[in-house]
């Protein structure tokens, strides 16, 4: 009977190791706890524009400025272009879900 005592004295710790929380040792909840939240987004506009012949490159690629239009016509399109995309960030922020 002392054995007995003896021994399951011996082994209790071990069997508690084995009882414990299974929340601490799962390793697919760790892995959904350190998830990174969600970062929103922060409004800001492009930064200046340096040489707007890219854009008109793009934009004749996009069919928006043809062969058959003056030069000034074609930096007509590049401004309009080019104030639609600085128009988009002027109210950022502004809006409420």
């Amino acid at each position: 009977m002392k054995f007995f005592k003896v021994l399951v004295l011996a082994l209790m710790p071990f069997l508690f190791t084995g009882c414990s929380n299974g929340e601490i040792n799962d390793p697919l909840k760790k892995e959904a706890k350190s998830t990174k939240p969600i970062e929103q987004v922060v409004c800001r506009s492009s930064p200046p524009i340096l040489n707007s012949e890219g854009i008109k490159r793009n934009l004749i690629k996009r069919g928006v400025i043809t062969s058959d239009m003056s030069a000034s016509e074609a930096e007509k399109k590049v401004s309009e272009f080019i104030n639609k995309k600085r128009s988009a960030f002027k109210d950022c922020g502004n809006k409420k879900k």
